[in-house]
């Protein structure tokens, strides 16, 4: 894979970071946010990079299996990727006006501060762009697969899930390792990521149907 996953990671972090900075400091100096606009804010930082992603993926993919004009695939990326990043921000909003309403509820004025500077930390933003780098990446190469399957008579592309099986790998993803998805656990239909940070990846097996004896 030729993807620049760290490039694509680094804009991601980036962006969400700056919309959690935004809130926390409106949050300390005001003591209320527009959760709406909480959530809009995290779809205009992460949409467009998960575009860029899932674009890079599907033309990378249709380039290695060698596919007639490869820079023709990625065509659902701005679909998907707008249905993502809601709900990503929807699942943002959700945790963050939970967290502060408890950090609120446990406070004095004088503390608040302090107590939801952990809300808003920077691990926050490296885990979404992990997380959903990976996602991206998956969407576009199933995209990409599916494409070429329905074009090409009699082929079909197999994924199977990889990891980079050394001691980093966690304990969801290592008996995953080489399995196709006939094999994966139903939550995980849809591939990577299997959890919150997961960088695993698919690779494709190609094969071509023999066409059955005529008369059979």
């Amino acid at each position: 894979m030729s993807i620049d996953r760290d490039k694509h990671e680094t804009e991601i972090t980036a962006a969400v970071l700056l919309v959690l900075i935004a809130m926390r400091d409106t949050l300390a100096s005001f003591g209320s946010v527009s959760w709406p606009a909480f959530e809009a804010s995290i779809v205009k930082a992460i949409e467009p990079t998960l575009v860029a992603t899932f674009e890079d993926s599907s033309i990378d993919l249709a380039q290695r299996l060698k596919a007639v004009k490869p820079e023709q695939f990625g065509g659902g990326a701005k679909q998907w990727a707008n249905t993502r990043a809601r709900e990503i921000a929807r699942r943002m909003r959700e945790n963050t006006e939970q967290r502060v309403k408890a950090a609120r509820e446990r406070s004095t004025p004088d503390t608040f501060s302090n107590e939801i500077e952990g809300v808003f930390n920077p691990s926050r933003a490296k885990t979404v762009a992990a997380s959903e780098v990976t996602a991206s990446i998956t969407a576009g190469e199933r995209e990409t697969a599916d494409d070429i399957t329905n074009k090409t008579d009699g082929k079909t592309l197999t994924p199977r899930w990889q990891t980079e099986q050394d001691s980093k790998v966690c304990p969801i993803c290592r008996p995953l390792h080489g399995l196709t998805e006939d094999d994966w656990p139903e939550a995980l239909r849809d591939g990577p990521p299997a959890h919150p940070n997961c960088r695993c990846e698919l690779s494709w097996k190609t094969s071509i149907l023999k066409p059955e004896p005529a008369g059979a």
